[in-house]
């Protein structure tokens, strides 16, 4: 990007907190190496999509596997080489006043760069959305319109990174609590189902969600019941059902304290 157009947007207040530097899709052919000893001025997010690649901060390598990206932050030095084969990445960099603030809810550091994507995919097409934005042409208009993808893929990223490692008990008893929506489950079964603890389960609930196991099962059961109501003509006795409550009425009321109206009513909505 052209210094005095970049310059601009870092003073403008629709763009100033995030800037997208650049974007695209590159093929690292094997053996390919970038040295930068005195860092970039940009943050960089790179998504290995294909190949294996290694990544080297503060002495330590960093193996990064397909789905896997890697972070790095302004002025700190970095090298990163494709493996045996070559090695394929969709990448941004970013500038801006809160870039530093949003890699850190990413709980990346020099001594972590890796996240383990969630949503590789969904990631990835909103990268794809940037570049065809900016294949366009680059005017302000453009840089607003390429930020705000940029603050979708870092929300999507920080949510990954928050997400529990597969197989852990955490992500098996919510995989669980997800596939059982309409049964009763208790805590202590839940636990001993998953190898763990009850005290060590609802703890993790707890740091993780912010809420304890019902309170988590309960949500899943409002975000189907929702969906089924607003793409099925089941009544609504069959989808309290569906979801864990036996008694219609108990879901009504449960639903209206949520969601602030009945079910029938979320129903006949308007749609945006």
């Amino acid at each position: 990007m052209a210094l005095a157009t970049l310059d601009q947007a870092l003073k403008d207040p629709a763009t100033r907190r995030l800037v997208v530097e650049g974007a695209g899709y590159t093929k690292v052919p094997p053996d390919y190496r970038i040295d930068r000893p005195q860092g970039a001025q940009y943050a960089i997010i790179a998504v290995c999509v294909g190949g294996i690649g290694l990544l080297k901060i503060d002495g330590i390598r960093h193996q990064i596997l397909p789905g896997n990206a890697f972070v790095t932050l302004p002025d700190i030095a970095h090298s990163y080489w494709a493996g045996e084969d070559a090695w394929r990445l969709w990448w941004c960099t970013l500038l801006g006043t809160d870039v530093a603030e949003l890699v850190g809810a990413m709980r990346v550091t020099s001594a972590k760069p890796v996240v383990r994507l969630q949503c590789r995919g969904e990631i990835v097409d909103l990268i794809d959305r940037i570049l065809s934005i900016y294949q366009r042409d680059k005017v302000p208009l453009r840089l607003v319109e390429a930020a705000g993808v940029a603050w979708q893929l870092l929300a999507r990223m920080i949510a990954d990174s928050r997400q529990p490692p597969r197989g852990t008990p955490l992500e098996r008893a919510m995989a669980y609590l997800a596939d059982h929506l309409d049964e009763h489950i208790r805590a202590p079964e839940l636990a001993a189902a998953v190898g763990t603890s009850r005290s060590q389960l609802m703890a993790l609930f707890k740091h993780n969600t912010g809420g304890g196991i019902l309170a988590y099962q309960n949500d899943l059961r409002m975000v189907k019941a929702r969906r089924l109501i607003d793409d099925t003509d089941m009544d609504i006795a069959e989808i309290a059902q569906k979801v864990g409550y036996a008694d219609p009425y108990y879901f009504s009321r449960h639903f209206r304290r949520l969601n602030g109206m009945s079910p029938s009513d979320f129903r006949k909505r308007d749609k945006p």
